[in-house]
């Protein structure tokens, strides 16, 4: 099922009828999507695009004081943490192996851009990060993790093969252990926002876009045991997600499908979509002008208005008890009092 071109321009998107998926359609081949993550892609500070020029201590310190309330949060999940090995999946210049490191747990991180890994092995050692591809992220590592996460960005969204990224993270992963996925649900927009996540150039950088519904599934279909589905309280321009699964020494069957109704998220979708046109140029104007400028103006407008309807009410009034004046001449009202 197509949605609408105005909405996804200037890309084509699709719902899956089986499963509810939002996909691009056609896909990217792997030589633009790799020029695309060249030259285009601006999002990270290691992308090639600003030559990872931004990777830089200042910008590593405030990532990891944004990133630590939500990574410690996970630690009840991961149990003692001590001696744990944690793989992240595009780790960035190393957010979170320096909070989970603080704990005891040895990280290791693949990342698709070089500024990365180079900033993350000169403050961690050389051995445990490794740069991989767009379409290999967990290629260069090796098996045996505790845990792996997705946590500093959406990843799923970006991959061109999701599903096999997951079975190559299954595939690492000691029986027992659990992957965590983070990623935005594209029906929950933030409040407020200005974007819109399925038009321009995030329709270029996402293969698909996920529901909490979606992310589940793709976690459950790689063999996990989901043990926990729910929103989080984090918000870019879309409200994030996050999903646990555990490998079990049988993979979970995945028989059964719980999709999304491809018809219901069409008509939330453009619901949204009309809802952003409407608001955005208002937001737009009062970040211009700026809110103390908009307070002035409605006060002096509110004023002007107070100010009408005084001369009005006295003109009113006057027309309705018309002065006259006495034999002294005082004004009079029509009776002769004066």
């Amino acid at each position: 099922m197509p949605l609408p071109h105005y909405i996804t321009r200037p890309h084509r998107l699709v719902i899956c009828q089986d499963c509810g998926l939002i996909y691009t359609n056609p896909r990217s081949n792997r030589a633009s999507m790799e020029e695309f993550y060249a030259s285009i892609f601006q999002s990270d500070p290691g992308a090639l695009k600003g030559r990872g020029e931004d990777v830089t201590q200042s910008n590593f310190d405030k990532h990891v004081a944004q990133m630590r309330p939500f990574v410690e949060s996970l630690l009840d999940d991961l149990g003692d943490p001590k001696g744990r090995r944690w793989l992240e999946v595009r780790c960035r210049s190393g957010t979170v192996a320096q909070i989970l490191g603080e704990h005891g747990v040895e990280v290791h991180g693949v990342d698709p851009f070089a500024a990365n890994v180079a900033f993350a092995r000169e403050r961690f050692g050389p051995e445990r990060f490794q740069e991989s591809s767009i379409y290999d992220l967990v290629g260069p590592a090796q098996g045996g993790f505790d845990a792996i996460g997705m946590l500093t960005v959406h990843v799923l969204a970006h991959s061109p093969t999701p599903s096999r990224l997951l079975k190559d993270c299954y595939d690492r992963l000691k029986v027992g252990g659990q992957i965590f996925v983070v990623d935005k649900d594209v029906t929950q927009p933030r409040p407020g926002s200005m974007k819109f996540a399925l038009s321009g150039n995030s329709a270029i950088a996402h293969c698909q876009h996920m529901t909490l519904n979606s992310l589940r599934e793709f976690v459950r279909k790689a063999g996990f045991e989901v043990e926990r589905a729910e929103y989080l309280d984090r918000w870019s321009p879309l409200r994030h997600v996050i999903v646990v699964g555990r490998k079990l020494q049988v993979p979970v069957d995945t028989v059964e499908i719980k999709a999304d109704d491809p018809r219901l998220l069409h008509d939330r979708l453009v619901s949204l979509y009309r809802r952003h046109l409407v608001r955005a140029p208002v937001r737009m104007i009062q970040r211009r002008i700026g809110k103390k400028r908009i307070k002035m103006l409605q006060s002096r407008a509110r004023l002007a208005r107070h100010r009408t309807l005084k001369w009005f009410k006295r003109r009113l009034l006057h027309e309705v008890t018309p002065k006259t004046r006495g034999s002294s001449g005082r004004p009079t009202d029509r009776t002769g009092t004066p």
